[in-house]
């Protein structure tokens, strides 16, 4: 659960779920802690999980009386615990207190609609008896709803939330208004200034054009958002469930909402899909993302634009890797990636395809030629540590060629092979010869 894992309620939970099978004496399981190696929640819970077992009847087994379970503990009959705890154990209020548990347990106790309607269909009851029983019921049941509702809104991150739409009403869970410092009820939402403050305008307004938009629709509204925060993106997740009126239930008279915090898990996200898409060596894309990346430009391209692929590879590069080793030709290798970064715009694509071997996409306005020739000559001077830095380079672009990534690369890659054949360390551009 990324969105809640450092939550205090989460850790407890997490501690409770992995440990609560764990003993004092180191016998439990799944890792063997001891003492006060195990959270205090798991050894609570541990107590709570072997009396209810023993007080609570079993297909293998009758439920013991409260007092022999107890007594069982006690005795260290069913493993080793917190001696401290076991003396909380003893004490007569809380075994009074456990004993009542066990009662209630025990009872027909009402505990979903479900239950509600088989028991309010009941032909024993009369009609009326019947009816004061349902309205009875369901008020219990909206109390312990509105106790869940409660629990739920302050425990956790998400920001809970209803919107009426006629009048435009906004009423926010108290925990979170009260956290992020603004009134749990607004009216007039879209104009109110501090909730523009915090959310945005834009935000707002596509927020109302997207509940205009589904208007007849029985979907759920569910869309990304970022607002700013110190200056970066915070990313949100917002979910609206529409509410109809009773007597229409085509008119949707507003929105059950919630408003996710999903910053730390689309950062997750973004991390692993950039990892996913760097030549970890040249820090430069890979060559599976770097030929997504250039047909995706090529379909999204304007047709008035004209785009060149340029192929090059670094001249004589195994004698990098047989005199200096290949440590060295590493090193070569990351210093013409960064030489190729320095020689391109930030839109435009670089990627390692290869050994030596990089492509590099741009679209240019202009004179091809002129453009080529500094980016060439911008890469392929100088030396790295007394290795001269001479490349090849081969380029196709839309000018002469369709706009397909196949075809622009093999013609690319063509000319890349007639400038090896012309003697290395010169540039060749396709001009539809």
């Amino acid at each position: 659960m990324p969105n809640y894992r450092n939550e205090p309620l989460m850790i407890v939970s997490k501690q409770i779920a992995r440990w609560h099978h764990e003993r004092f004496d180191g016998s439990g399981y799944p890792d063997g802690l001891k003492g006060s190696e195990i959270p205090i929640s798991a050894q609570v819970v541990a107590i709570a999980d072997v009396y209810d077992a023993l007080t609570m009847e079993r297909v293998y087994k009758k439920a013991f009386p409260p007092q022999k379970a107890i007594d069982m503990i006690l005795n260290g009959e069913c493993g080793c615990f917190n001696p401290l705890l076991l003396q909380v154990l003893k004490d007569p209020t809380v075994q009074k207190e456990l004993k009542e548990i066990v009662q209630m347990a025990k009872m027909e106790v009402i505990s979903d609609r479900r239950e509600i309607l088989d028991l309010c269909t009941d032909p024993i009851l009369t009609p009326s008896l019947r009816d004061d029983f349902a309205a009875e019921a369901l008020d219990l049941i909206s109390k312990r709803d509105q106790i869940s509702y409660t629990f739920y809104s302050e425990k956790t991150q998400e920001i809970r939330f209803e919107i009426s739409l006629d009048p435009m009403f906004l009423t926010i869970s108290s925990s979170m208004a009260k956290k992020y410092e603004i009134p749990s009820s607004i009216l007039d939402p879209q104009h109110d200034p501090l909730l523009l403050e915090k959310l945005g305008k834009e935000n707002i307004d596509r927020i109302l054009h997207e509940i205009e938009c589904s208007k007849g629709k029985e979907d759920d509204i569910d869309f990304n958002f970022s607002t700013e925060h110190g200056g970066e993106p915070h990313w949100w997740r917002i979910i609206l469930h529409p509410l109809y009126h009773e007597k229409d239930p085509k008119d949707v008279r507003g929105y059950l909402g919630l408003l996710l915090d999903i910053h730390s898990q689309k950062m997750t996200h973004e991390m692993l899909e950039r990892s996913a898409s760097i030549d970890e060596l040249t820090g430069l894309l890979n060559k599976n993302y770097t030929q997504i990346q250039v047909k995706k430009r090529l379909e999204e391209a304007d047709e008035m634009m004209e785009y060149a692929i340029a192929i090059l590879d670094l001249d004589f590069f195994k004698n990098a890797n047989d005199e200096y080793g290949h440590a060295f030709g590493d090193e070569v290798l990351a210093y013409l990636a960064k030489r190729i970064q320095g020689s391109i715009r930030k839109l435009d694509i670089a990627g390692r395809i290869g050994g030596d071997e990089f492509l590099i996409m741009l679209q240019y306005p202009g004179n091809l030629e002129t453009i080529m020739d500094r980016i060439f000559h911008t890469i392929s001077s100088g030396s790295y540590k007394g290795f001269p830095i001479s490349i090849s380079m081969g380029v196709a672009s839309t000018e002469y060629i369709k706009r397909n990534f196949d075809d622009l690369f093999n013609v690319a890659d063509f000319m890349l092979y007639e400038a090896k054949r012309s003697g290395r360390g010169c540039l060749k551009i396709y001009k539809g010869e």
